[in-house]
């Protein structure tokens, strides 16, 4: 079975104390205290005298454990753990076979089908895809300056940069790495565009990177049909301000990069009416157009 007691509410205020217990002795009022917050009421009657019965702690507020507990993965967890260790991404970056990975999954990895993602995603699991990947950590983790070669617009060209990150598009399924010039031109190339990466000598890099400047757009969202929710998920990879208008409207405030800003429109778009985009007037502009442009196909 995949369920597990130990996901039960009592068993989570147990271990609460018991890690309590194990940094200082705890008095009845926050022994009691702890009980109430993560129970029912009926538990300040019971658990304190469990406690003392299996011997976890004494009538002084001790526990005979010399450290603070350490809970073991359940089924579940590790059926979880076992399926998203399929997913070609999570081998880029080269972690250590756990033993969850034989596990069977809980679902297989073709199991979701994403419909709003382009098909020509980066090909994770090529050998040279993954090397230029994992070069690309290893200068980020030792400020180190890369010379790379790349495909451009104007055929193979050739760079000495300073990294400032990767990212990812859910939407293209692409990784994107950030990088500026000596002279603090930023550069964003995509991953799967890279011919060669030659790593520089250990500390090469700038540790203080020029600042990215990012746009600002402001929405306005009607929460139904749990919109303030799926919104609130559909933007967690943006920085972003939340405000409460009234009852029913929120104020969402995100922060971008323009070369996002088609993604962005299309991530808006997918919400309908329940997502109004108030500013700046380029990106209203551009909204507006491509809802011309969907409903002149509808004729």
């Amino acid at each position: 079975m995949l369920f597990h007691e130990i996901y039960g509410r009592y068993y989570q205020v147990l271990e609460r104390v018991l890690r309590e217990a194990c940094r200082r002795p705890l008095d009845r009022e926050t022994l009691l205290r702890l009980i109430r917050q993560g129970s029912f009421g009926d538990s300040l009657l019971e658990l304190p005298g469990l406690l003392q019965e299996s011997r976890l702690l004494n009538g002084e507020g001790k526990t005979p454990l010399a450290s603070v507990p350490q809970r073991p993965l359940t089924l579940l967890e590790r059926r979880w753990l076992a399926a998203i260790w399929q997913d070609p991404r999570v081998q880029l970056f080269d972690p250590p076979r756990p033993d969850f990975a034989l596990d069977e999954p809980l679902f297989p990895a073709d199991f979701f089908v994403v419909y709003d993602r382009y098909g020509d995603g980066d090909p994770f699991t090529e050998p040279v895809y993954r090397t230029h990947f994992r070069q690309l950590l290893q200068a980020l983790r030792e400020n180190r300056s890369l010379r790379v070669r790349y495909r451009g617009r104007k055929g193979l060209q050739e760079l000495v940069v300073h990294p400032d990150g990767l990212e990812y598009s859910g939407l293209d399924d692409k990784f994107r790495f950030l990088a500026h010039s000596r002279r603090g031109t930023p550069y964003t190339l995509r991953v799967s565009s890279l011919v060669e990466v030659e790593l520089e000598a250990p500390g090469t890099g700038v540790l203080e990177r020029p600042p990215r400047w990012k746009e600002r757009a402001v929405l306005e969202l009607v929460d139904e049909r749990k919109a303030l929710e799926r919104a609130l998920l559909h933007f967690s990879d943006l920085e972003k301000e939340t405000v409460q208008l009234d009852e029913t409207h929120y104020q969402l405030i995100l922060h971008y990069y323009k070369q996002d800003e088609t993604e962005l429109l299309i991530r808006i778009l997918a919400f309908g009416p329940f997502l109004k985009v108030k500013e700046p007037a380029g990106l209203v502009k551009q909204l507006r157009e491509r809802v011309l442009k969907q409903k002149s196909c509808e004729r």
